[in-house]
This record gives C-alpha cells, sequence and structure tokens, in this order.
C-alpha cells in the first residue's frame, strides 16, 4: 500500500436517483438532433445501388387473318421488366472527406458540444454540410470545464457540471442528452453529491462511468447513469473492503475497458499514480506507479487494437511537467515510463481511435499553445504544433463522420472554436462561439 493513498475512515453517503425530486433546476431548452448515420467506428456503412432499368416490353403478336366474318388475333403479351441493380458501397472510407452526405454514402453523424462558464453557457451542434447550428442558452455557471459523452449507439448521452451558484455550489448539476429532444434539464444528480473539480466520464454501449472528487475529504467517488433508468449509484465510494478509501491530490480520469471503468489519479502526498479497475460491480485493489506524478489529472485510453496494449496512459511529472506514458498489455503494466519528446503540460486530453491508434491533444505549460501527437500503440509521433492557444484542457470525440477526431477548445477570451483531423493534420479552427466559457466538452452521435 502507497503512502497517503489509501486512509481508514467509514463515511456513508446517501445517493438519490436522477429521477428524483430535482433542486434548483434549470431550464437549457431543448434542441432537435434527428441525423443518424456511421461514422469514425470500425465499420463503414454502404448505401443501396440504383435499381436497374426494366427490360423492353416484348411487340404484339400479329393479329390472325380473319375467316369470313372472323375477328383478328390477340396481341402479344410485352416482355417482363429487368431486374434492379446490385447495391453499390460507399467509395471513401470514413473518416475522410467525403465519407458521408455524397451520393453512394451515408448521412454524416452530429456532434454536440456542452460549454460553460462563470456566465452561462451554449449547447451546440456541427454536422458536416451544415456547420455549427442550433445555439441554445445556458443559465447554469461553473468555474470548472464540463463534461459529456454520447452511448455509442444509444442515441442518449449526459452532462456534467461543477457548479459555482450559491445554493448548488459544488454540486455535481446533470442535463441528459437525446437524438431527439436535445438537452434537458439541468439537475442534481444527487442529494448532496459534491464535487472539488470537473469529473470524469466515459462510456461504453450500456452506461456512462462517472468518477468525481469529494469536496471535503478528497476521496474518489463512482456513479453509473443508464438512459431509461437514471443514476445508480450516485455516490459509491471507490475502496476495497470495508475501509480502504482511494483519494488523491487531484480528479481522477476514466476510460472503458471492456465494460469495466478503469480510472487513473495521482496519489495523496505522494508521488505515484494509481490505476484501478471495477469489475462486476467491484473495486479491485489499486496498482501503484512510482513515477513522480505531478497533481494534476492524467489521461488514459483503452485502445482498439487487438495486436497492440489494452491500455495507454499519459501523466505529467511532477518535477518539469514532462509529459510521460505507461501502457498495459495483457493485464500486466509496463514498469518505466517513457516521455513524449518535446511535450511539457498538466492538461493532456487522450482519445482512442477505430484504427487503435491514440489522439494527444495538450496545452503547453510554457506557452498555452495547443501541441498533439498520435499513438501508434509503441510510440508517439513527432509532436506538432495546432497554432493555437487554449484556456484550459482541450476536448476530443471521435470524427462526426468525414473526419478522423473532433478538437474544440476555449481560447483566452472565452470563446469556443473547433478543427477536425482529416488526412492526418488538423483543420484551420473556426469559432463556435460563447462567451466567456471556462471550458467546453462534445461527443460525437455514432
Amino acid at each position: 500500500m502507497a503512502k497517503g493513498h489509501y486512509q481508514g475512515i467509514t463515511l456513508a453517503l446517501l445517493g438519490v436517483a436522477l429521477y428524483g425530486c430535482p433542486i434548483d433546476d434549470a431550464q437549457v431548452g431543448e434542441t432537435s438532433s434527428s441525423s443518424s448515420g456511421s461514422g469514425g467506428m470500425t465499420s463503414s456503412s454502404s448505401s443501396s445501388g440504383s435499381g436497374g432499368a426494366g427490360g423492353i416490353g416484348g411487340n404484339g403478336g400479329a393479329g390472325g387473318v380473319g375467316g369470313v366474318g372472323g375477328s383478328g388475333g390477340a396481341g402479344g403479351v410485352g416482355g417482363a421488366g429487368g431486374s434492379g441493380g446490385m447495391g453499390g458501397a460507399c467509395p471513401v472510407e470514413p473518416g475522410l472527406p467525403g465519407s458521408c452526405d455524397t451520393p453512394g454514402c451515408p448521412a454524416c453523424p452530429v456532434l454536440v458540444m456542452f460549454g460553460i462558464g462563470t456566465q452561462g453557457g451554449i449547447t451546440k451542434r456541427f454536422q458536416s454540410k451544415d456547420g455549427w447550428t442550433m445555439e441554445t442558452a445556458l443559465t447554469e455557471k461553473s468555474a470548472d470545464a464540463p463534461a459529456f459523452v454520447i452511448l455509442p449507439g444509444q442515441k442518449a448521452g449526459i452532462a456534467l457540471l461543477r457548479s459555482s451558484e450559491g445554493a448548488t455550489k459544488d454540486r455535481i448539476r446533470a442535463s441528459t442528452w437525446t437524438e431527439v429532444g436535445g438537452f434537458g434539464l439541468v439537475m442534481d444528480v444527487g442529494a448532496n453529491v459534491m464535487t472539488r473539480a470537473t469529473p470524469g466520464i466515459a462510456a461504453s454501449s450500456a452506461a456512462a462511468h462517472i468518477v468525481y472528487q469529494d469536496v471535503s475529504n478528497n476521496r474518489y467517488g463512482y456513479a453509473a447513469y443508464t438512459p431509461g433508468s437514471g443514476f445508480s449509484p450516485t455516490n459509491e465510494e471507490v475502496k476495497v473492503g470495508a475501509d480502504t478509501y482511494s483519494l488523491g491530490d487531484a480528479a481522477a480520469a476514466i476510460t472503458v475497458l471492456g465494460m469495466d471503468p478503469v480510472i487513473a489519479n495521482d496519489g495523496w502526498n505522494d508521488s505515484n499514480l494509481y490505476t484501478q479497475r471495477r469489475a462486476a460491480g467491484t473495486w479491485e485493489a489499486a496498482t501503484p506507479h512510482d513515477v513522480g506524478v505531478d497533481n494534476s489529472t492524467p489521461a488514459i485510453a483503452a485502445l482498439t487494437s487487438a495486436q497492440g496494449p489494452e491500455l495507454v496512459l499519459v501523466f505529467s511529472r511532477s518535477a518539469d511537467k514532462q509529459l510521460a506514458f505507461l501502457t498495459r498489455k495483457g493485464g500486466t503494466w509496463s514498469t518505466t515510463p517513457v516521455d513524449i519528446t518535446d511535450a511539457k503540460s498538466t492538461d493532456p486530453a487522450l482519445l482512442a481511435l477505430p484504427s487503435g491508434d491514440a489522439l494527444l491533444v495538450f496545452r503547453e505549460v510554457a506557452t498555452g499553445n495547443l501541441r498533439w501527437s498520435r499513438f501508434d500503440g509503441a510510440t508517439f509521433s513527432t509532436v506538432e504544433n495546432l497554432g493555437a492557444k487554449a484556456l484550459g484542457k482541450p476536448a476530443l470525440a471521435l470524427g462526426a463522420g468525414d473526419a478522423e477526431a473532433e478538437l474544440v477548445y476555449v481560447d483566452t477570451t472565452g470563446k469556443a472554436l473547433h478543427a477536425r483531423l482529416q488526412n492526418g493534420a488538423f483543420t484551420t479552427p473556426v469559432l463556435v462561439g460563447g462567451t466567456n466559457l471556462v471550458g467546453a466538452a462534445i461527443a460525437t452521435n455514432l
């Protein structure tokens, strides 16, 4: 057991499902998002081809010669029509320009944004053919970036924020999202479920998994959300046994491996990095990594390649803010961190890609510039500049059809901007909008 990662104290919290009575509910407004289609995942959609032209009807037979007083013979029957042609596949691979909303290809899926700030926020949606549309104002206020996921294949999601307003200050507030109705009311996750920072969130096709840090004692709590059932649990303690709790100096990161959530966090008053899995409803013992970690939130992603590692974990080193990484393969973590050259940050964002790679985007400590690199299962590529400055950690999502990945960040003026990873490079950022935002979260409806 590493120094300071656990402490034996019994804490009981009472969880109330999202469907309970809301406290200080705020109307977000509803948007309609009815477009669907595949995008950025492992399989491509194909559209059927046009049917073949029908055959030309045969000429009628010649009338018989009338006998004395007889009638002419009946005309021949026309030939049968030809069969329809075979369906054709979209000629462009998913994730590339022209792979959706073009003839023979599926519709582009929708990218959804939830942005928040100290004066309120906005929600908005993006589709390749229309750009950013359907802006709706948020009255909720927060000094921390939000979190948002859409469950794959479920056409439903959940956005979370840490409230900065009087009666609800520090409470975790949530707004459900559906493809048909958009965002709903913002409500408390449970009775007095509070957090010190932005909750971490990750989704499987079955549930959204949430990890947060208790506002009073730095312990980690867990909640889960399923469409149709709401939140259950709302405030499960991350612990092993009766009184061995997990706690740290900063908020934890979370991913989903198979159907199991895995969290990563810095230790409480120690230099260890910890990883911990929840399997079959029970938290396993945390694995310590003696790496000299910074007191900041790491980034973790579950990879899709069957040959490479199943997890990659990026963290900031305390001494110099250097980013380094560990991997887990076959259930075993690597023991020696590998530095990511020319990468110093305390705000890394990591996204697993359908190809089996992972995308890293981070805000550089010294300059505030956004920089990025790609992980191929073994190494990170040469770090590249995005030519943009960010206020905090960027947000990443799988590509909305004709891009491999989507990036949204808040610039130093409090406005949200959007860039797309296409053909191995990011496009020039375009303005999304917002005023006095502190952060944004995005998800693609796949």
